[in-house]
């Protein structure tokens, strides 16, 4: 409604804005592969992987951030649900990224052999 004030942001979502805003360029950079990456892996499997490293590395050491000063005594349960709840917004803007270091292959040719045979498998 016109006039309401934005709700504030929680913990998780200020790391990940943040992670965002301190790394601009690279996001940018693997927004892009990632939507090439989305319409044709086995031609941009090389970059996707090869940027994705890179992006893993980061959202793993804000996670950690976000995660390091509740993981003692009381709060550990809740240090897993917030890491949850970061990753959860990783996955919302890039889908695909638990795919970096995934090779995209048509599979070993005895398997091609089995889908063959399938095909012509009629049933009555």
């Amino acid at each position: 409604m016109p006039g309401e004030a934005p709700l504030p942001m929680t913990k998780y979502q200020k790391y990940f804005q943040k992670m965002l805003e301190d790394h601009q360029e690279l996001f940018k950079k693997f927004d892009l592969i990632h939507a090439q990456y989305s319409l044709d892996q086995p031609n941009y499997q090389r970059r996707f992987n090869s940027l994705g490293k890179q992006i893993v590395a980061i959202v793993q050491d804000y996670e950690n951030r976000l995660c390091a000063s509740t993981e003692k005594g009381q709060f550990s349960k809740f240090s897993m649900q917030l890491g949850e709840k970061f990753r959860a917004l990783v996955k919302k803007k890039f889908p695909l990224i638990d795919s970096v270091g995934v090779r995209v292959t048509k599979g070993p040719p005895e398997h091609q052999d089995i889908l063959k045979a399938l095909r012509r498998i009629r049933l009555q």
